[in-house]
C-alpha cells in the first residue's frame, strides 16, 4: 500500500514538480501538435523510473493490443488544450479529476499487480509511447 501511495504521489503531486530534472525533448512522436504540450508537460512530470517505465510499457502494451494507443491523448486531455495554452497545475489538475471519478466509476485496470484508474493507465501509457527510449 505504501508503494502504491508513494506511485500516486509522484504522479499527481506538485510538490515535487520544481525539482525534477529537465530533460530533452527529443521524443519524435510529439507530431500531434493538439496535445504535444500536454505530453511535454507529462514527459516533464512523471518521472523516469523502472516502475513507471515497466507500467507504463505494460499499459501500452495493452492499449496497442485493443489498437487504440492513438486515442489516448485525446481521451486524456480533451478540451484542455482547445481552451488555452496547458500548464503543469491545469493538466495535474485534469488528471486527478479524471483519476478521482474513474476510481468512483470502478474504471480500473490491473497492470503487473497494480490496481490504477483507467486515466492512470491511460497516462502511463502516453508517457511509455512518447519518452524517448
Amino acid at each position: 500500500m505504501n508503494k502504491r501511495r508513494k506511485f500516486l504521489g509522484y504522479l499527481t503531486s506538485t510538490a515535487l514538480l520544481p525539482f525534477l530534472a529537465t530533460r530533452a525533448r527529443s521524443a519524435p512522436l510529439l507530431s500531434d501538435a493538439d496535445y504535444s504540450a500536454s505530453i511535454r508537460i507529462l514527459l516533464d512530470t512523471i518521472p523516469d523510473n523502472p516502475a513507471t517505465r515497466r507500467l507504463g510499457a505494460a499499459a501500452l502494451r495493452r492499449y496497442r493490443t485493443a489498437d487504440i494507443a492513438h486515442t489516448l491523448p485525446g481521451r486524456l486531455f480533451g478540451p484542455l488544450d482547445t481552451a488555452s495554452a496547458p500548464t503543469a497545475d491545469r493538466v495535474r489538475s485534469r488528471l486527478q479529476a479524471l483519476r478521482e471519478i474513474d476510481f468512483a466509476a470502478g474504471d480500473t485496470v490491473t497492470l503487473d499487480g497494480w490496481i490504477l484508474a483507467r486515466s492512470e493507465a491511460d497516462t502511463l501509457a502516453v508517457v511509455a509511447l512518447y519518452r524517448a527510449a
